[in-house]
């Protein structure tokens, strides 16, 4: 069984029904566990290329050129061929996104381990998706074709490496001489993790945190 996430395009929230649940929050003094301010601006033809850019600091979201179906998988922790429905432009058009976490909630998912900050900042985004684009979801299980690995008739044609094989294999410990064009490098900051990564014959680097 495979979950899928069907998405659909909703008509604008009422604002004043917005206002009242603001005022509400506020008046709490606890953390809203959204982000406080946000912005998504089509991204500039020719701007920056195919290069994409996707980061989460401890106190914002920022992403550059990215196709809304990437943030969907962030927001639900979906691959994409668990995403089904919604419009086009889910998937054609490049966005520029920065949004912003007030203090409050910042120091409030600091104190969190990184499972529950993770999924805390999973239902942000997913909240940020239904306020600002007005989509809204809806999962489901689907039964799909599975494959089995056997052994074949003749039995198996595996066998040890050697000596030789497995030094050609073995990465050096400075490093190796230079990283091949679909390599993938991990580098990491006071921020945080930064992973960068191409895509063969796509000419496109992904950097997440």
């Amino acid at each position: 069984m495979l979950t899928i996430l069907f998405v659909f395009a909703l008509a604008a929230a009422s604002p004043v029904a917005a206002q009242d649940v603001e005022q509400k929050r506020a008046m709490s003094g606890a953390p809203r566990y959204e982000y406080e301010v946000a912005s998504f601006k089509t991204t500039k033809a020719g701007g920056i290329g195919f290069a994409v850019r996707l980061s989460s600091g401890p106190d914002n979201l920022s992403a550059a050129n990215v196709p809304l179906i990437l943030l969907l998988q962030q927001a639900y922790g979906m691959q994409p061929y668990q995403i089904s429905g919604g419009p086009d432009w889910l998937r054609s058009d490049r966005y520029d996104v920065e949004a912003k976490i007030d203090r409050r909630t910042a120091d409030a998912l600091k104190k969190m381990t990184p499972e529950e900050r993770q999924q805390t900042r999973q239902r942000m985004l997913q909240t940020l998706l239904t306020e600002k684009l007005h989509l809204e979801v809806r999962r489901t299980t689907k039964e799909l074709p599975i494959y089995t690995l056997v052994v074949g008739k003749n039995g198996p044609k595996l066998r040890e490496a050697d000596a030789a094989e497995i030094a050609a294999a073995t990465i050096p410990a400075d490093g190796p001489a230079a990283l091949p064009t679909d390599a993938s490098r991990v580098t990491f900051g006071p921020g945080g993790a930064t992973h960068e990564f191409s895509i063969p014959g796509e000419n496109e680097t992904v950097a997440e945190r």
